[in-house]
């Protein structure tokens, strides 16, 4: 399963954006497990104005029925 979400946020020259990417295979019958990606820009956090993003990642576990 890949579910991808994205949120951008634009005033006028400047935009700050929000990403997650959870990317999960199924290990048993109804059960996925996987990684997610956080990645998050923030335009007036960015003091260096050098466009990195800040990405956290980790794993993730779920089941379905």
């Amino acid at each position: 399963m890949r579910l991808n979400i994205y949120r951008e946020h634009q005033l006028a020259d400047t935009y700050n954006y929000v990403e997650l990417t959870i990317l999960t295979k199924t290990s048993d019958e109804g059960v996925y497990d996987g990684q997610y990606t956080l990645a998050v820009y923030d335009h007036a956090a960015d003091t260096d104005k050098d466009g990195k993003t800040v990405e956290l990642t980790g794993k993730v576990s779920c089941g379905a029925e």
